[in-house]
């Protein structure tokens, strides 16, 4: 239940944090990193300069499973689209990975964690958008991150294009 509470603030937070934008995207999906070997819950927003660049930013909430072991990555990517045909768009990216993790132990008197590591790296992927209507777009990425916490992370999911230009 801890992990739903932080992915909702987190959205929260990073829809006002880049509200003052004009064409935001806000959403979320599922990804899955070869590191912690867990599914995660992930939360994004980003800012659409033109139709070749976007910088997005994604929070992952890795499950914690049986292993008692927590992780959360923080992802700041630059896209650029090179391939443009109707509904899809074909990307590279590349950025900033911070990354949390720790082990951790359920007592009786709550949860203790042990051990908290943080490590930073740099991502380097591909992705493609399908633009469902106007508003809503589909998207998979797949990306390598370099650093501390070496994995390969696949992501997919929804965003919702606030389009604020429009008058």
């Amino acid at each position: 239940m801890n992990t739903v509470k932080q992915f909702i603030l987190t959205l929260a937070l990073i829809s006002l944090t880049t509200g003052v934008f004009a064409q935001i995207k806000v959403g979320g999906g599922l990804s899955f990193g070869t590191g912690p070997d867990n599914l995660a819950l992930q939360v994004r927003s980003g800012y659409q300069f033109n139709s070749n660049l976007t910088a997005m930013i994604d929070a992952n909430f890795y499950m914690e499973g049986d292993k008692n072991f927590r992780a959360r990555t923080l992802n700041f990517n630059l896209q650029y689209h090179f391939l443009h045909q109707e509904n899809v768009s074909i990307y590279g990216l590349g950025g900033l990975n911070l990354t949390h993790v720790a082990d951790v132990y359920h007592t009786d008197f709550g949860m203790k964690i042990v051990d908290p590591v943080n490590g930073t790296a740099f991502n380097l992927g591909a992705g493609g958008r399908y633009a469902f209507n106007e508003n809503i777009d589909g998207f998979f990425e797949a990306k390598y991150i370099i650093g501390d916490f070496d994995q390969f992370v696949v992501g997919i999911g929804v965003v919702y294009n606030l389009n604020l230009n429009k008058g």
